[in-house]
């Protein structure tokens, strides 16, 4: 699976400007750079989508976003006034082209970081074809985007949105520069909320989209038909580098959140909680007693938060400072927008009851989740052993010996049993060749006896082990064993 950036093509010298604000009636005023007529904003009454309204609130505030590398900042290339920021890039004069979002009318503008990075002469077109040199203020690879400004008067902001109201479904439209069109309007429908790119180093839930994103799309506006912006355009999904129905914007609360930082201090503090957590099934989440698979259940705890208590593996998180967690990509959401030395009011389920633990966050660098070394840990599996040194659990089918301790010391465990052999009834109930047991339930196992024993008195439990050097859990119900052991009699 490939994940492309998407600004950044050869500035085209064709430019297609739409204008969604025709007349529609004889109500008249003088726009913000007081040189032309401007018309108000219509609704359309129609129940089909029509974006020329979200158009007329939304274009103001877009910029084309044109990202030079000038050899030794020319003053030529853009006149005296041109307000060159300090960047090195490659030796030439082909511009990068994007879009860009006025954040307020001070002039602060974002748009995503590989449109300008390794320029130093950027190029800002309004929508009223006003030009100006934008300076940039600071730069958050991590997250892919960048805050610039510009010296500007009568500039119009961004309509924001509350993302609580948006919705899987929801019409959406794109403004941006597609292979070098600047102001091209596209429309499509929100396909899905709460993304999070395996590849991504930021914690970002990504909203994602249908509506064509194409290369010069960067930097540009996600927004509704009501004219509010939900996202900022920042990659799409292809093996071919073109459009293919897939796109992703990070979330507008995100963009605010880092182009805070961005204008305060330059830089982006990330946090972590120092969890791997997962999805629950329905049958996993009754062995842990509850009665639906909400929640995030925790896998491993590598470091990264302080307090009275710490998560532990085993809990699932049901909410952070009130806030429900219906699975592992609301944890993404919280922390997106979480600070250093904030405090969490974490609500867990463990042991059959509810807890609640008082987290303090710390800052983590760039990786929000970090791992225990560069790479995950592993190790050859060992496969020829001999029956003297297998112990078989009667019963179940399985056949246990002592696992790799190196294995055990990188999760910090002491004990567990690694299957060596196994039979069908084993397969069955969800075990696989080469895990490693290390707990039923609560209660830590050390030989095949306290393995015997624990499933024998538990009627639904789960159980924790390693499988090819990661931590899952699966569920275990005495009433399936019964079950398996009547078919084969």
């Amino acid at each position: 699976m490939k994940f492309l950036s998407l600004a950044s093509g050869a500035l085209l010298a064709a430019i297609l400007v739409l204008n969604a604000c025709q007349p529609k009636n004889k109500q008249m005023w003088l726009d913000d750079n007081h040189t032309r007529p401007k018309t108000p904003c219509v609704k359309n009454t129609d129940s089909s989508p029509d974006f020329s309204y979200a158009l007329c609130k939304v274009g103001p505030s877009v910029v084309g976003v044109e990202a030079y590398y000038v050899p030794e900042a020319r003053e030529d290339f853009f006149g005296p006034q041109s307000n060159v920021s300090d960047f090195s890039g490659s030796d030439n004069d082909s511009a990068v082209v994007g879009a860009g979002i006025i954040l307020d009318k001070k002039g602060y503008i974002i748009t995503n970081s590989h449109v300008v990075l390794g320029s130093n002469a950027i190029k800002i077109t309004l929508m009223d074809k006003r030009v100006f040199m934008a300076k940039v203020v600071g730069i958050d690879t991590v997250s892919d985007l960048a805050l610039l400004k510009i010296n500007g008067k009568h500039l119009t902001s961004a309509p924001i949105t509350d993302l609580k109201k948006l919705k899987v479904g929801t019409p959406v439209a794109a403004l941006g520069a597609p292979f070098g069109f600047q102001f091209t309007l596209t429309s499509g429908i929100i396909s899905a909320k709460n993304r999070f790119l395996a590849d991504n180093e930021a914690p970002i839930p990504y909203i994602q989209t249908d509506t064509a994103i194409n290369e010069g799309s960067s930097g540009g506006p996600l927004f509704t038909s009501e004219g509010e912006i939900v996202g900022v355009n920042a990659q799409i999904y292809s093996r071919t580098g073109g459009f293919v129905g897939i796109a992703f914007a990070i979330p507008i609360d995100v963009v605010l959140y880092v182009a805070d930082q961005l204008r305060t201090s330059g830089r982006v503090e990330r946090v972590q909680l120092g969890i791997k957590a997962d999805a629950l099934s329905e049958e996993l989440a009754r062995t842990f007693k509850r009665n639906n698979a909400e929640g995030a259940l925790v896998l491993d705890v590598v470091g990264g938060s302080r307090g009275e208590d710490s998560l532990k593996v085993g809990d699932i998180i049901l909410a952070i400072n009130q806030q429900k967690i219906e699975g592992p990509e609301d944890l993404t959401s919280i922390l997106a927008l979480a600070h250093p030395g904030q405090i969490l009011d974490i609500q867990v389920w463990r042991q059959g009851k509810d807890h609640h633990l008082m987290i303090i966050l710390h800052e983590t660098g760039t990786r929000p989740l970090p791992s225990r070394g560069e790479e995950p840990l592993r190790l050859p599996m060992r496969n020829n052993f001999t029956p003297q040194e297998i112990a078989v659990v009667e019963g179940i089918d399985l056949g246990l010996v002592q696992p790799n301790q190196e294995l055990l010391a990188y999760y910090h465990l002491h004990n567990g049993l690694q299957i060596a052999s196994i039979g069908s009834k084993a397969e069955a109930l969800g075990f696989a060749l080469g895990d490693i047991i290390v707990k039923v339930g609560n209660q830590r196992v050390e030989s095949p006896g306290e393995l015997a024993f624990a499933l024998h008195k538990e009627d639904q439990v789960p159980i924790f082990l390693l499988r090819h050097g990661d931590p899952i859990f699966i569920p275990y119900t005495k009433a399936r064993l019964t079950h398996l052991q009547e078919d084969n009699e």
